[in-house]
């Protein structure tokens, strides 16, 4: 699996036991990155698979050319162990997001503390907006 820091301006992986401002945060960077135009936005909220995502990140609407994807507490962050066919698709997952559309904005949100020994985990918390560290605890301090 590839690791190392992605610095993509339109992946986002937010994380905290504060939902209500983490959903706040998440419609706070929609607007801010689409600069207030109204994106197709697609949410898988607990749910999902590897292609799925795939597809809604690849897709574009024929309504807007501006697409979304928010990832709500997505499986594959909630499993302890990971087989050797889990992290070639998880391999796969970042390898799409390298190669992002500008037009598409990536926001995973995550409730609870992900584990951060896992080599997925390491790479989604090196994901960037605009700068600003991802891997922001929504609802906490940092000490």
């Amino acid at each position: 699996m590839t690791m190392g820091n992605m610095n993509k301006k339109n992946c986002c992986f937010l994380y905290g036991d504060d939902s209500v401002s983490a959903n706040i945060r998440k419609d706070g960077l929609i607007k801010a990155y689409f600069r207030g135009r109204q994106p197709d936005i697609t949410v898988f909220d607990g749910n999902g698979s590897y292609e799925e995502y795939r597809n809604a990140l690849e897709g574009q609407s024929l309504f807007s050319t501006d697409t979304a994807v928010v990832i709500k507490n997505p499986p594959m962050l909630k499993r302890a162990n990971h087989s050797e066919k889990e992290e070639k698709k998880q391999a796969a997952f970042l390898e799409l997001l390298k190669g992002l559309p500008e037009e598409t904005l990536l926001i995973i949100l995550f409730e609870g503390k992900p584990d951060k020994r896992t080599k997925f985990v390491k790479s989604l918390l090196s994901l960037r907006h605009r700068g600003v560290p991802a891997q922001r605890h929504v609802g906490h301090r940092r000490e």
